[in-house]
């Protein structure tokens, strides 16, 4: 909530984790200041030492979701058009979209696992060719 109400301070969009990164380090290093020695609080050497890393991993983070688009761009109508459907709303349920398609829900899950398969060795390969040699 706290992020919700100062995205307006984020400058650009693509630097989103950058930032949430950040604004989360000194948000717990505020309120292990706020609650002193209290033994339930981390201490803030392990804050600046797991910020470090969390930022070290948003950048695979990024190559990861690049990937994604792209392989799911690469997908055929119909393999994407359900895994649009399937991901539009977390509460989406597997019977919602058979109904909408006149298919079976198992049918459906069997074609989900993969095209999960799929976009997964696409992301290994994308990401693998974008890495330096």
């Amino acid at each position: 909530v706290a992020m919700w109400e100062r995205i307006g301070s984020l400058k650009e969009p693509k630097a989103f984790l950058s930032w949430a990164y950040t604004f989360v380090r000194f948000t717990a290093l505020n309120r292990i200041r706020k609650q002193g020695n209290s033994p339930l609080v981390f201490c803030e050497e392990l804050v600046e030492l797991m910020a470090m890393e969390g930022e070290g991993e948003a950048g695979s983070v990024g190559l990861e979701l690049q990937a994604l688009t792209r392989c799911l761009e690469k997908l055929p109508e119909r393999q994407r058009d359900l895994v649009n459907r399937y991901y539009a709303s977390p509460k989406t349920r597997m019977a919602e979209v058979a109904g909408q398609l006149g298919r079976s829900a198992a049918g459906l899950y069997k074609a989900l696992e993969r095209t999960r398969d799929v976009l997964r060795e696409c992301i290994k390969r994308q990401i693998a060719s974008e890495e330096p040699s």
